[in-house]
């Protein structure tokens, strides 16, 4: 195995997620503002909901906003309806992250909040789609490439998420005026809160009128940080990388507190690209949850500090079972980074808020390098998007990757004439069956294709057209695809042509049916 050239992959696939987050300063506008607004006022709690990776960060942003003076609730869209929606009262405003918002799950909450009258947001790359157009505020995520090598794996688009959430949180936390004692009075374990309760009466105040400058800096903070993680692309990244490509067990990726999230983050990322991977709380790693982790693991532990009474106590365990462990931290002086078989060091950078304490930045780094370490065990492990596409049919990233021109065709009738049928019976398929075209079939042979921009064109030439038959009309030899053709390539394709009209044949070329331009739209499928 050559692993030479895949630290040029990290770091280009680093590099695509960098320019993402400096895409960012776009959405610090006035609806931010507005945005802002509303959260600080409402007079109940945040709901944040989402589904998949981007539920994995509602969960996230739910943790940075109650521990930063903002009570908030993760409400998962897919459990909503089965009886969670009790959880979301009138007073409520309701955050929603969706990148294609075209979600069954999110779909379904809407009327819901629609009724009760929510005031509903969206963090969102689409603004046609139906999230969009149904929230009453719009907050439009960078539509950048994913950092992998076929734009499929949620990973820049959840970094943005991440970072946009924290923007968010570390602002309300400036509006309410919310101090450090406020700070360590809800954050009195682990390491921050050592440190806060020896620093309290330490805050530095800040006057930033409008808060608009005041979310461009701490967006400029985290945009930095992001730059010095080209430095931990290096020799040691590239042993840590090979340790997990050989592993023959599972990734055990574990941490506490909003690391811990970041974890479970990571482990989606991980079994979604084809590295089995599992989440281990470290506190509750003592009350039975060691028995998850095997010999045959490699255990990979976030922790900023590297100094915790949950992952000190875990680390006895895995050196005796001789696991291999790894540490994402940024103290190497740490007993985590002491006792660790490899470490790689996140750089210590400040923290997006303006006492330097709320878990952001820090954070959003653990985030992104879990998101090169995963891109790049997808790579040497030459997973592929079919690969991809089995273990990951649902949502739209879902529908992208698996659905195919012969189930669209399905909901159509069959528009279909003989070669020798008059006008009248053309015009008359062409309209009953609402597809503004309609197939020319001899023998059960697709011969030709005519759409009512033919009808219209022939009737500029003829005066009389009674006597004309399909076959003095039609557009000869068609242009055809299988059934099995994804959807994605035949948009592409359509486009590429630019036709409105796809006639649908099996692997023996017998006429299946039509679809039309329009059809993808409706599947919130689009050309990219």
């Amino acid at each position: 195995m050559n692993l030479n050239p895949i630290l040029s992959f990290a770091k280009k696939s680093l590099q695509l997620e960098y320019e993402a987050v400096g895409k960012l300063f776009d959405c610090i506008d006035k609806k931010f503002e507005e945005v802002l607004k509303i959260l600080h006022n409402c007079s109940g709690r945040i709901i944040v909901t989402g589904v998949g990776k981007s539920g994995l960060i509602a969960q996230k942003i739910v943790a940075t906003l109650n521990s930063t003076g903002t009570p908030a609730v993760y409400v998962h869209a897919g459990d909503a309806s089965h009886g969670d929606l009790g959880s979301i009262q009138k007073e409520d405003v309701v955050l929603c992250l969706s990148k294609s918002g075209q979600s069954s799950e999110i779909d379904f909450l809407i009327p819901y909040l629609k009724k009760q009258k929510n005031t509903l947001i969206a963090f969102t790359s689409n603004q046609d789609s139906k999230l969009a157009l149904q929230s009453d505020f719009v907050i439009q995520i960078p539509d950048t490439p994913e950092a992998d090598q076929n734009n499929i794996a949620p990973t820049t688009s959840t970094t943005l998420q991440i970072i946009l959430g924290d923007i968010m949180a570390v602002c309300l936390m400036h509006l309410k005026d919310f101090k450090i004692e406020d700070f360590a009075q809800i954050h009195p374990g682990g390491q921050l809160g050592k440190k806060l309760n020896l620093t309290i009466g330490q805050m530095v105040h800040l006057n930033l009128n409008p808060i608009l400058s005041f979310a461009k800096k701490s967006l400029q903070l985290e945009y930095e940080a992001v730059g010095k993680l080209f430095d931990c692309i290096d020799k040691k990244f590239e042993e840590v990388l090979k340790i997990l490509h050989n592993c023959s067990g599972r990734i055990i990726v574990t941490g506490v507190g909003k690391s811990g999230l970041i974890a479970q983050k990571i482990v989606a990322t991980l079994n979604s690209t084809g590295t089995p991977a599992v989440y281990v709380h470290a506190g509750d790693a003592s009350h039975g949850d060691l028995g998850s982790i095997q010999k045959e693991d490699v255990v990979l532990c976030l922790s900023k500090s590297g100094q915790s009474s949950e992952i000190d106590f875990l680390i006895p365990y895995l050196k005796k079972q001789k696991n291999t462990l790894i540490a994402f931290t940024s103290n190497q002086d740490s007993k985590l980074a002491l006792q660790s078989d490899f470490v790689i060091q996140i750089p210590d950078t400040p923290e997006a808020d303006q006492n330097n304490i709320a878990p952001t930045t820090s954070t959003t780094l653990q985030i992104i390098l879990g998101d090169i370490m995963a891109v790049c065990l997808m790579h040497l492990k030459d997973f592929k998007i079919e690969d991809f596409a089995q273990i990951h049919p649902g949502g739209q990233l879902g529908k992208k990757l698996n659905l195919t021109i012969g189930q669209m065709v399905l909901q159509h009738t069959k528009a279909a004439v003989e070669s020798t049928a008059m006008m009248k019976n053309v015009l008359h398929e062409i309209t009953s069956k609402r597809l503004g075209a309609t197939v020319v079939l001899d023998k059960n042979r697709i011969v030709g294709f005519i759409t009512d921009g033919d009808i219209r064109r022939m009737l500029e030439k003829h005066i009389q057209i009674g006597g004309l038959t399909a076959v003095d009309i039609m557009t000869p030899n068609p242009f055809k695809m299988k059934a099995s053709t994804k959807a994605v390539s035949a948009l592409r394709l359509m486009n590429q042509k630019k036709i409105n009209h796809l006639v649908v044949c099996d692997d023996h070329e017998a006429y299946l049916g039509i679809v039309h331009i329009l059809d993808f739209t409706k599947e919130g499928l689009k050309d990219e």
